[in-house]
């Protein structure tokens, strides 16, 4: 039953934040990546607040009163996402011989 109220929602704002990611890395990587990293995190963080605030109830079950262990796996996945966005980001400008402290 808990699964069935906020699993649509979670799973909906994990993929558009996966999207976000995908949309980022497609851009071509030594002109428009870096100028425009702060432009887009900028757009997707307000967003991303914004899409929790539309479905407070939805998140307030899910963070406050599921599982621990189904949350720590949330925001696990949403970590993940980050994680291999910045390695990836990081791999380009080590190509472009540009040093970033990992």
């Amino acid at each position: 039953m808990f699964d069935a109220l906020t699993s649509d929602t979670a799973e909906e704002l994990l993929d558009l934040y996966r999207k976000e990611h995908r949309d980022f890395a497609a851009l071509p990587p030594e002109q428009q990546q870096p100028a425009r990293l702060n432009e887009i995190t900028e757009q997707y963080i307000p967003w991303m607040v914004n899409y929790i605030y539309d479905h407070f109830e939805v998140f307030k079950l899910l963070l406050c009163c599921g599982a621990q262990e189904a949350r720590d796996r949330y925001f696990d996945r949403l970590a993940a996402v980050e994680e291999q966005s910045c390695r990836d980001f990081i791999k380009l400008w080590n190509l472009w011989d540009i040093r970033l402290k990992e």
